[in-house]
């Protein structure tokens, strides 16, 4: 399975979009009560982010359905990690829930295609084990987020953010399918 290019790839950009989502709960709440906001502010923030997947998340499937499955896991996972990024910026509860719309976003896109993407790419027999890996993937992400981000932030909070960045791009960019190699094929010279 691990032959298996695109899966790789897949499962990379697993890990990093779900260390870069999962600042929202890690994070997000360092930096709600660094600004000075309160316990029920962050309630509210996330709130927000459930209302807007119990409202958006179906017609965003179904408007990205159409589309690539490769491009919208990299738009998706590109807006998610814009949107964590700018968290670092935002001091009041505005400007915090203006990110909270953007990550939400980006988190809808990838949520609603991902798990048909990583299917198409399993053979028939192998859908279980693909899934399996894929499982590994999300739960390291999860798993090893808190930790780094925690560590990260304790550094620096401006290093988290920066970090989140990075880590949507990072994740964005494994979602492009790989550009083939210019032929060397040369035409006869007649």
């Amino acid at each position: 399975m691990l032959a298996d290019r695109a899966l790789v790839r897949f499962l990379l950009m697993t890990v990093f979009a779900e260390f870069v989502y999962i600042q929202s709960t890690v994070g997000l709440p360092l930096h709600v009560s660094d600004v000075g906001l309160s316990e029920r502010d962050f309630g509210l923030l996330i709130g927000l982010n459930g209302l807007l997947v119990l409202v958006l998340e179906l017609p965003i499937t179904g408007a990205v359905s159409r589309y690539r499955p490769e491009y919208v896991l990299a738009i998706g996972n590109l807006i998610t990690g814009v949107g964590l990024a700018l968290t670092g910026f935002m001091t009041g509860m505005v400007p915090l829930s203006a990110t909270v719309l953007v990550w939400t976003l980006g988190e809808m896109m990838t949520s609603s295609i991902s798990q048909a993407y990583l299917g198409s790419l399993a053979p028939p027999r192998m859908v279980g084990r693909y899934q399996g890996l894929h499982g590994v993937a999300y739960t390291t992400g999860t798993g090893a987020g808190p930790l780094v981000g925690g560590a990260v932030y304790a550094i620096g909070p401006w290093a988290l953010w920066a970090l989140a960045g990075v880590a949507g791009l990072l994740s964005a960019q494994l979602c492009l399918p790989r550009r083939r190699a210019a032929s060397t094929v040369r035409e006869p010279d007649f």
